[in-house]
């Protein structure tokens, strides 16, 4: 399991200031021990929610505290609806909608209120006959999917929207990583509406399914998706997960 929600190891990743905004150091320790008890019990993925747990009729709540609920979720019992086949993996459609500026709200941080923008991208995707969504920020370059870090393979290098204007995912962090140590060329770019039609292969990243390939996107089809950086790196990604790549076991540590 990933250690960096917390703060508790700096390696590979440590909380970010937008993150630390919203959770201080406070019940770090804690939290992290009912992590561990949670897991105990079976397989599954983390979410971690911090909210306010005062009623008030205003933006802001009347005291300064924030509560943490810890779920520990198995996608295909706990999940209604997601269906997810890595070998027939997704179809994607550019939305109308543009990802949010970050000059309006703190758009690297994960926080409730943002998913409303990938809400409606989804929706309207899903009207038009795709299964998932892609956004361009408000200048019109490639952003990301509805929950989802955007990756595009061209000439064997990997290719994904570069920080600034998109959420700083921990997956993402994770195959740039993992990708550059295991002698895949990567990049961190502007990345305009034309270049998804001319990769080579596309996948989406999220933290339930890791890597999600695409096997469409608008009319465009990938004939041969799951292309072979994508089950590269998909293998990489659960091997890493399941403790069976020795190099990354810094990245994890033990519920027993």
């Amino acid at each position: 399991m990933y250690k960096e929600h917390f703060g508790l190891d700096q390696q590979p990743f440590g909380l970010t200031p937008n993150t630390a905004f919203f959770l201080n150091a406070q019940g770090h320790r804690e939290a992290f021990n009912m992590l561990q008890v949670a897991l105990a019990d079976g397989e599954g993925f983390i979410k971690i929610v911090c909210f306010y747990p005062q009623i008030a009729f205003d933006i802001l709540p009347p005291q300064n505290q924030l509560d943490v609920s810890i779920f520990v979720i198995d996608p295909k019992q706990d999940l209604d609806g997601i269906d997810f086949h890595f070998e027939r993996g997704t179809t994607l459609g550019i939305s109308k909608w543009r990802k949010l500026d970050p000059q309006t709200v703190p758009i690297e941080a994960k926080v409730a209120a943002n998913y409303l923008n990938g809400m409606v991208a989804r929706i309207e995707a899903k009207k038009r006959g795709f299964e998932n969504a892609v956004m361009l920020d408000t200048q019109g370059f490639v952003a990301e999917g509805g929950t989802e870090s955007v990756f595009l393979v061209r000439n064997d290098r990997l290719y994904t929207p570069f920080l600034g204007t998109i959420l700083e995912s921990i997956t993402r962090k994770s195959i740039l990583q993992a990708a550059k140590l295991n002698g895949i060329e990567t990049s961190e770019d502007r990345l305009s509406p034309d270049f998804l039609f001319q990769a080579d292969e596309i996948f989406l990243s999220n933290s339930p399914y890791k890597v999600i390939p695409v096997r469409q996107i608008e009319n465009q089809k990938f004939a041969h998706a799951p292309g072979p950086i994508t089950r590269k790196i998909n293998d990489l990604m659960n091997k890493i997960v399941s403790g069976q790549e020795k190099r990354f076991n810094d990245w994890l540590f033990s519920v027993d």
